[in-house]
């Protein structure tokens, strides 16, 4: 196997947090979990939504944004507006550049049906984004539970909860393990080292 790597940029450090949270309509001191992929049934982004408003049930200066277009947002924006998230979950729709974004997050979250090995899950490693990844496809070769992120089960937003608020409750850990991927990101997934590995090929 030959996995997909990233251009150089996407380990770049010098992005505006507060610039880019600007643009996306968060606040600049909140605690922002999020998502960047399409809205469709494959990503389960209704996943997110439902453990995001556990989440806001116990604890507050969170915030949640889920960036991309697809399908399902119109459901996801009725189930937002339902539950009364507005202010504290957000759904910008597609945005240019997704991966650029990753620096507003401190957690990411992946809560895939099904994956090979999505460039989004690489991104927030790049940029040292603490992860929350669904165990499918590939999503453990890249992320090591307890070491750079959470994997939780498939279609479970109960243990999206809870690896959530475990990381929200543990910056220190947070900080540990966006740094473990970052690392692990440029070891083994940089696009020259793809190219590389093809042309060996």
């Amino acid at each position: 196997v030959i996995p997909n790597g990233l251009p150089e940029a996407a380990f770049r450090e010098e992005a505006d947090r507060n610039a880019i949270r600007a643009r996306l309509g968060l606040r600049p001191e909140a605690c922002v979990v999020g998502m960047v992929g399409r809205l469709v049934p494959q990503k389960r982004p209704l996943d997110l939504v439902d453990a995001a408003a556990s989440v806001l049930r116990q604890t507050s200066g969170v915030q949640f944004v889920l960036v991309g277009d697809g399908p399902l947002m119109p459901a996801v924006r009725r189930e937002v507006e339902t539950r009364g998230l507005s202010r504290t979950v957000l759904a910008p729709g597609a945005l240019e550049n997704g991966g650029a974004l990753m620096p507003a997050l401190d957690v990411f979250v992946l809560p895939s049906r099904w994956e090979s090995l999505p460039y989004a899950l690489l991104e927030a490693m790049a940029s040292g984004t603490a992860i929350v990844a669904a165990d499918v496809g590939g999503v453990s070769e890249a992320v090591v539970h307890g070491e750079s992120g959470l994997l939780v089960p498939p279609g479970s937003p109960s243990c999206l909860t809870l690896a959530i608020l475990e990381l929200l409750a543990d910056p220190g850990k947070r900080i540990a393990f966006g740094a473990a991927a970052r690392k692990r990101a440029y070891a083994r997934y940089r696009l020259e080292t793809m190219v590389a590995r093809v042309a060996e090929l």
